[in-house]
């Protein structure tokens, strides 16, 4: 009897322990892919121009939280908003809501390329001609925004 009693009490708190490991190693594993993934440096951060003044004003700003806001006329209201996920050489872009009508209800996904204060952005998939046709233009840096 005092045989089975010892064995019990083993098993109990071996597994108890093992919970114990697969709950830190689950909450630390869950800590290494974000639901919005980080940016792999501030380099995409900021508002941006078209690098031509010809093509328009329009202002993309990529905040730290990783929202993102259009600004079509340079007026300072956003016109379309939503929110992106990073990864490195990728971007998701959804859209959240819109002042202006665009049946942008699919996310785009596209690679990009910070380089010397430029941003140029290829299309990987994207449904929404709008928002595909405003990302082929080159940008340049307008103004950087500091990570929090």
């Amino acid at each position: 009897m005092g045989k089975g009693r010892f064995a019990g009490g083993y098993i109990k708190i071996c597994s108890f322990g093992l919970m114990g490991v697969l709950i830190l190693l689950g909450t630390g594993c869950c800590r290494l892919i974000p639901p919005y993934g980080r940016p792999t440096g501030p380099e995409l951060l900021g508002q941006w121009v078209y690098e031509d003044p010809a093509a328009g004003v329009m202002i993309l700003t990529f905040h730290d939280d990783f929202t993102y806001v259009v600004d079509y006329n340079g007026d300072g209201e956003r016109d379309i908003w939503g929110q992106y996920v990073l990864r490195p050489q990728w971007i998701r872009m959804d859209n959240e809501s819109a002042r202006v009508r665009t049946d942008c209800v699919t996310p785009g996904f596209y690679k990009y390329n910070v380089n010397r204060g430029r941003l140029k952005f290829s299309t990987v998939a994207d449904q929404c001609v709008p928002r595909r046709l405003s990302l082929q233009a080159p940008r340049k840096r307008y103004r950087a925004i500091q990570e929090n």
